[in-house]
């Protein structure tokens, strides 16, 4: 009994020492020993990385389908009456509708049609109504015309004026242009402007009547001007050429009055007057020239009437129709210029006064018998002190003298020596007394007065 005991105890103490080796040396052990209680192995998560989410594509501005013909609305309407104040365009197939405050529906107010449809291209009218028991008052809202289709709305100001008075035009003559030159001997346009400013559209021609008055009150214009028909708020101009030619100078009266006879039921009948006045002066008439031929730098005279008594200017027009406006004036009077002929070259010229307020005379011919000379090319050999020098040109004359200038000089200090001279060669020489090594100023100077352009060259020693 005791040997087994003994052997029962010592296989629970094998036991007891496998279990306790194990525990000591095996993997999970040696990890469990080395890890400190108060510091645990913390093992990250992975986080998943959200997929991006595409930006979303805005969707393209849509047409509302159609467009009107108006930015806003400021009408008059009596109760119970109508009246078209746009057009509705269709640019695509649509649907449409008004919609407008509850107010309006309350009082009768509204537009035709409402709503409806139509295809693209078309133009549809539409009227704004208001009803017999409309509240008399001033509606004043935003209105808007939506595409049941897509939403999309124009919206607009609106102002609607009821009134229970019956609608009737009121025509005034709202401006009166007299159109011209205001010149004795001869006749302007007026331009008359005539606008109804009612709340009823005028659907026949409207009449005007003009009347003129010269200085001393005579009645000297009386036609009667028609208008195309005009709508309500809406204006007509246009412009008629007088029957009669002005016959004295002056300050002219110009009265217009709109619908003389009264054909037209209005408002109003005491605003259809209109006056303005136009001044008519004589105008500038060149009655002769003289004399009626002469050379450049000559002195000439023209005579007539209307030049005024301050100074304008004289213009010679070549055959081209090119201006030369260089004439030096002399005298300038109501009835006569006198002048000097500009630079110009030999021909037949057309003469013209411009007085100081922009009118412009008849014109009148007149002959450069010698025109200003005019140096076409210059060609020297050895130009120095004793060197020649040939000139070509037009209206040199046949005899002169030729100047030379130092620079910035306007008066010759010396004369060449001229070994030949014609109308369009001239030979000449430098003298030796003329200092080298400069440049000079060269002008050619005729005998009748006549001076040309300055040209400058280089002299040498």
């Amino acid at each position: 009994m005791k040997i087994k005991s003994f052997s029962v105890i010592f296989k629970k103490f094998l036991a007891l020492i496998l279990v306790t080796y194990f525990s000591i040396f095996s993997p999970a052990a040696a990890l469990a020993i080395t890890q400190p209680v108060s510091a645990p192995v913390s093992i990250p998560v992975p986080v998943p990385v959200p997929t991006p989410t595409p930006s979303p594509i805005p969707a393209p501005t849509q047409d509302t389908g159609f467009t009107i013909n108006i930015s806003s609305i400021n009408t008059t309407l009596v109760k119970g009456a109508r009246v078209k104040v746009f057009d509705l365009t269709f640019t695509q197939n649509a649907n449409f509708e008004f919609i407008t405050p509850t107010d309006w529906a309350i009082n009768g107010i509204g537009f035709a049609p409402a709503s409806g449809g139509a295809l693209a291209g078309t133009k549809m009218p539409v009227e704004l109504f208001t009803g017999a028991a409309t509240t008399i008052k001033t509606y004043s809202t935003n209105i808007s015309i939506r595409n049941t289709g897509n939403g999309q709305k124009i919206t607009f100001p609106v102002t609607v004026n009821v009134t229970n008075s019956t609608p009737k035009p009121d025509l005034v003559v709202e401006k009166v242009n007299v159109l011209g030159k205001h010149q004795v001997g001869g006749k302007d346009e007026v331009e008359i402007t005539v606008k109804n400013q009612g709340n009823q559209d005028v659907n026949t021609k409207v009449g005007a009547a003009v009347y003129i008055y010269d200085p001393k009150g005579k009645k000297v214009e009386d036609f009667l001007a028609n208008m195309e028909e005009i709508k309500a708020s809406k204006a007509n101009t246009r412009k008629f050429t007088m029957f009669n030619n002005y016959q004295i100078s002056g300050q002219y009266k110009v009265l217009v009055v709109a619908d003389p006879f009264n054909y037209i039921p209005e408002s109003n009948k005491k605003n259809n007057e209109y006056t303005t006045n136009v001044v008519v002066s004589q105008p500038a008439l060149i009655n002769s020239i003289t004399p009626t031929s002469g050379i450049v730098g000559s002195i000439t005279a023209v005579y007539g009437s209307g030049f005024g008594n301050k100074q304008g200017s004289v213009v010679f027009y070549n055959q081209k129709g090119q201006a030369s406006t260089g004439a030096l004036i002399l005298g300038w009077y109501d009835g006569g210029v006198k002048f000097r002929i500009p630079a110009v070259a030999k021909g037949t010229y057309s003469v013209e006064i411009q007085t100081s307020d922009g009118k412009k005379s008849n014109k009148v011919s007149f002959s450069v018998i010698a025109g200003q000379p005019t140096i076409s090319s210059l060609y020297t050999y050895k130009l120095s002190w004793g060197g020649y020098f040939i000139i070509y040109g037009q209206d040199l004359g046949n005899s002169g003298k030729i100047n030379l200038y130092n620079i910035g000089s306007t008066v010759p200090f010396y004369n060449a020596s001229i070994l030949y001279w014609s109308d369009s060669l001239i030979i000449g020489q430098i003298s030796p007394k003329v200092g080298g090594n400069t440049t000079y100023g060269i002008q050619v100077s005729t005998s009748d007065n006549r001076n040309s352009s300055i040209i400058y060259r280089y002299i040498s020693k």
